[in-house]
């Protein structure tokens, strides 16, 4: 039997058949509806992910002290207040003087390491901090210097030196009541190490660890006088030369005057000159007289003077 083609219709489905194919067709909608809306989700959640990281990383350049530069460009401040701490002698307005920075002005500039070394060179300052404060305001700490002596220099000024030897203020008048007095022919410049000071400041240590009674005065000669030191107090009438040398000489010549003092001799107590600086005798100067005084030593010459020697 020969078989012939046929070009028709496809047969009809039955009622089963056309069922299933519904229902696949719905579940086939309602998977495609469910993988969309995930990957809508997932999308939003690396979004939201990316800005977190996103702020997270700006913050914490931001804090950095790049971005620290880089905020105060994007948010320029201009300078509105100075805070000033560790000032005792200073006003907080001296050291804004110091500064040299105006209202107003452009903030975070110049650096405040600058600022600070600028403060410091002051000859009343031994350091200064500064630092910047995010709002625009500079805050400044300082440390004083302190005074050691009231030093009387040869033009009639009255200046303040600590213990390293740096001359550096005007003595205030509570100064002279409770610091110590230093006399100078000697030349001084103010913020400047004068090292006869410093050791004029370790012969008040020595002479104190002989005993000797406190609040004396220190006078020092001009460099071409041999007269070096000399010391007087209050209430007694001579004045007592130690000279110049080392401070072991100094040293045994302080020995020498504590044992005068303590033996309180009239003709000691009585004479203008007590001169410390021959090895075996001390020379005493009497006022008024006009005979020229001789050394009691074989060791050494006495300076010419009007005054007669005793002793």
């Amino acid at each position: 039997m020969n078989w012939t083609s046929h070009a028709g219709r496809r047969p009809r489905a039955n009622r089963v058949e056309l069922g299933a194919q519904a229902r696949r067709k719905r579940a086939l909608t309602h998977l495609q509806k469910v993988r969309s809306r995930h990957e809508r989700t997932g999308i939003r959640r690396i979004h939201a992910l990316g800005i977190m990281v996103l702020f997270t990383s700006a913050g914490a350049a931001f804090s950095s002290p790049l971005g620290a530069g880089l905020r105060m460009a994007l948010e320029p401040q201009t300078l509105h207040a100075i805070h000033v701490r560790g000032t005792e002698r200073l006003t907080p307005a001296a050291v804004v003087a110091l500064t040299e920075l105006e209202w107003g002005e452009p903030a975070f500039s110049p650096k405040a390491s600058i600022i600070a070394a600028r403060v410091a060179e002051a000859p009343h300052l031994l350091a200064a901090r500064a630092v910047w404060l995010h709002s625009g305001a500079l805050l400044i700490e300082v440390s004083e210097r302190r005074a050691a002596e009231v030093v009387h220099a040869k033009n009639g000024t009255r200046l303040l030196v600590d213990a390293t030897g740096v001359v550096y203020g005007q003595a205030s008048p509570d100064d002279l009541e409770t610091l110590p007095h230093l006399y100078t022919q000697r030349p001084l410049g103010v913020g400047q190490i004068d090292t006869g000071l410093v050791r004029a400041l370790a012969l008040r240590t020595q002479a104190q660890e002989h005993g000797l009674p406190e609040r004396f005065e220190i006078h020092l000669s001009e460099r071409s006088d041999p007269e070096g030191f000399s010391l007087e107090w209050p209430g007694l009438q001579g004045r007592y030369v130690l000279g110049d040398g080392d401070p072991q000489t100094l040293n045994t010549r302080l020995e020498k005057l504590s044992l005068l003092l303590a033996a309180k001799l009239p003709e000691v107590r009585q004479a203008s000159v007590i001169d410390l600086r021959f090895e075996d005798q001390v020379v005493l100067k009497q006022p008024g007289s006009k005979e020229q005084a001789k050394a009691a030593s074989s060791r050494g010459h006495a300076l010419a003077s009007k005054e007669t020697p005793t002793g």
